[in-house]
């Protein structure tokens, strides 16, 4: 019986249980789940949170958002500050800089299996923001060049191309952000065969108060 279109997307977006299915934004059914912060070890010492892969086995989520990009600006003093817990402690020589082989397998592997991994910039702690729209532009290319299709000497992850960026802003001010992500959105068509997304993760209160100005003047994908 050949079904119709919209039988079709019910199907995909309804298709639930141990069956694997790949990512689709077009259904209302996605599982978001974060991971990084090592939140189930922090209240059950010895239990530490599974690596990211085997997240993906168990088919917890359709969207697996790294968790956190928790330090950044773009004054060209620092490299961004990643925060993954345990889960990653190790540095390129001579900096900051997380380097992160068995995390970029990882991701790998999620991705083989339809799921989309993105990075999380922000969280309730650590310290970040911009101080105007020229600063968050200039680091938007950094995020490019060192998480998504651009090239950097030093990427976190290697060459593994992350899915896209999640903004998660509790701190600081609303400055720069939407700039941040037409910037992004501009980098993006330099890879024309590859979708990126860009996400926000609003507080409750509405409007939000950093969230609020990306929301009414900047396309999101979720």
């Amino acid at each position: 019986m050949r079904l119709s279109v919209l039988t079709y997307l019910l199907a995909c977006c309804c298709a639930f249980g141990a069956l694997a299915r790949d990512f689709n934004i077009h259904c209302n059914s996605n599982l978001v789940a974060y991971w990084g912060q090592n939140s189930h070890g922090a209240t059950n010492p010895g239990e530490n949170q599974l690596p990211l892969d085997e997240y993906c086995d168990k088919e917890i989520g359709d969207v697996l958002v790294l968790s956190f990009l928790s330090e950044f600006n773009a004054d060209g003093l620092h490299p961004p500050t990643l925060n993954l817990a345990n889960s990653c402690l190790t540095t390129y020589d001579n900096s900051t800089l997380l380097h992160c082989p068995n995390i970029a397998r990882a991701i790998d592997k999620c991705q083989k299996r339809g799921k989309a991994v993105i990075l999380s910039l922000g969280g309730a702690s650590g310290a970040y923001g911009f101080t105007d729209d020229i600063q968050a532009e200039r680091y938007a290319d950094v995020i490019w060049d060192m998480f998504l299709g651009g090239y950097s000497h030093n990427r976190p992850f290697d060459s593994t191309v992350l899915d896209g960026i999640d903004l998660d802003i509790e701190g600081g001010s609303s400055v720069g952000y939407v700039r941040f992500v037409q910037r992004l959105r501009e980098r993006f068509i330099e890879s024309p065969g590859r979708r990126f997304y860009v996400t926000a993760a609003p507080q409750c209160p509405y409007p939000d108060f950093y969230s609020g100005p990306i929301l009414d003047n900047a396309y999101l994908d979720m």
